[in-house]
């Protein structure tokens, strides 16, 4: 005769372990306890709404550097597209404003910066707080392959 050692039935027990059992009566008796329940289940809430603000403020500053780095990707995108074409194609404004938005993506936020291209002219609207990040924009805006002239109407 064969033994069978560490013989495992095929059929899946459906009746739930000791752990689980122990695990969902604590549950039942911490929540349905009228005295100590209830300040369980406020320390519970808490801990709850406590993690779920962090959850957000860190997917939130998630989003923002998402949001960031996609900029940046554009950019690069934009630049590796533009130095395909060669130097002497016409440029419309559309492209022209875009190698604008692609080259100050790299480095700064284009949201908050508004640009326009006019046949070469490039006008730059925003509210940049220092002066030295606005000279810097418009001294890469400049550097473009294009740029005719650069406007500034920053504020």
């Amino acid at each position: 005769m064969a033994r069978a050692f560490g013989r495992r039935s095929i059929i899946p027990s459906v009746l739930p372990s000791r752990t689980t059992m122990l695990l969902a009566g604590l549950t039942l008796g911490i929540l349905f306890a009228p005295r100590n329940g209830r300040s369980t289940r406020t320390l519970i809430a808490q801990r709850y709404h406590d993690w779920m603000d962090r959850i957000s403020v860190w997917l939130e500053s998630l989003a923002k550097k998402t949001r960031q780095q996609s900029t940046r990707v554009q950019g690069v995108v934009y630049q590796m597209r533009e130095r395909a074409i060669p130097e002497e194609m016409i440029v419309s404004d559309e492209i022209l404003a875009q190698r604008v938005r692609s080259e100050l993506g790299r480095f700064f936020n284009t949201a908050i910066i508004d640009i326009a291209t006019q046949e070469g002219t490039v006008t730059l609207r925003g509210s940049i707080p220092s002066d030295q990040e606005k000279q810097d924009i418009i001294d890469m805006a400049r550097r473009v392959r294009g740029v005719r002239d650069v406007i500034n109407l920053f504020s």
